[in-house]
């Protein structure tokens, strides 16, 4: 069950990163007339589409193997009536995880309708708050220094989003719509990544606020993810200097 739940999450967490991904491009990255979206961004819109349906999926998912992993019990379990409507009422869990899943039911209706900049705009901003409202509920609110850990992690979450889900509709457009697209992501891309490093650092900081915890193995995993981190804003920083030479 536990893996299980551990590959959803993935899944769901990829699916919104490119939802997210997209909205930004529909949003800032593609060729728009007067404020309306045009052919490239109505396509990166039908991709974007499925992505959310799949986010929808995955996240109603995601609170029915919560409840069974709570429960200690089969998934079966979890889709009692009774039991499901008592979490998703009762529980701040359960409210946090169920308010997303209609928030992201809304995107998935709501997308299939953008055909302005506006509108993309305003549905990304949207998405985002709906990535970072289980935040509020996770493990990192209720630690010691509460504002940080819950400030730092949905800054965090917000430019991962932004960063790994512009990298994937970048890959995913025709050269001739990445190579307008390029040179406007490598000027947000740079910041979105130092962002998450200067977050992580601090969620991580606030999860290690005692001295035998620098040993255990969270803070050796922390550790190698922010050399890797500097190592790819590096790749990022030479990347955007070649774009501004050429």
């Amino acid at each position: 069950m536990s893996e299980l739940a551990t590959l959803n999450k993935s899944i769901s967490y990829l699916a919104a990163f490119a939802v997210v991904g997209a909205l930004l491009a529909m949003a800032f990255l593609l060729i728009e007339n007067q404020g309306k979206l045009q052919d490239g961004a109505l396509k990166v819109r039908q991709r974007a589409t499925a992505f959310a349906g799949i986010w929808l999926l995955a996240s109603v998912l995601h609170i029915l193997l919560t409840l069974a992993n709570i429960l200690g019990s089969s998934f079966a379990d979890a889709l009692e009536r009774n039991t499901l409507q008592s979490f998703l009422t009762q529980v701040d869990l359960g409210q946090y995880l169920g308010v997303q899943a209609v928030m992201i039911a809304v995107i998935a209706l709501a997308i299939r309708f953008v055909r302005t900049v506006l509108a993309a705009t305003i549905l990304l901003l949207f998405s985002l708050i709906t990535l970072i409202v289980p935040v509020f509920q996770s493990h990192g609110a209720s630690s010691g220094s509460h504002q940080l850990a819950v400030g730092s992690l949905a800054v965090h979450v917000v430019a991962l989003s932004l960063w790994v889900g512009g990298i994937f509709s970048i890959v995913a457009l025709p050269d001739s719509d990445r190579k307008f697209a390029l040179p406007r992501f490598s000027q947000m891309a740079l910041w979105a990544a130092i962002a998450v490093v200067i977050s992580g650092a601090a969620n991580a900081w606030v999860r290690l606020n005692f001295i035998d915890a620098w040993s255990s193995g969270y803070a050796r995993i922390i550790m190698v993810k922010a050399v890797l981190t500097f190592v790819l804003l590096y790749l990022g920083y030479r990347n955007r200097l070649q774009l501004a030479q050429g």
